[in-house]
């Protein structure tokens, strides 16, 4: 879990909340729902012993610098 420090380095913080959260063996996956976005952003956490889960209903805040981030186009299926 990041400290209020670690978020304060980061080049973008948002507050969402955890709409799903899915185990994939070695890593976790969350959905989480941002207030303006119309997509809940996907976050894979990889080291899942390193903290207990957040839940479902889970208010977050996530963060990031801009060199960290992928960003992936729709795909038209």
């Amino acid at each position: 879990m990041a400290t209020a420090a670690d978020l304060a380095s980061c080049d973008t913080t948002l507050q969402g909340t955890v709409t799903d959260t899915i185990f994939e063996g070695e890593r976790l996956l969350y959905f989480v729902a941002v207030p303006g976005l119309a997509t809940a952003l996907q976050i894979y956490h990889h080291d899942p012993l390193g903290h207990a889960p957040h839940d479902r209903g889970a208010a977050v805040t996530i963060g990031w610098n801009a060199r960290d981030l992928l960003i992936f186009p729709p795909q038209n299926m």
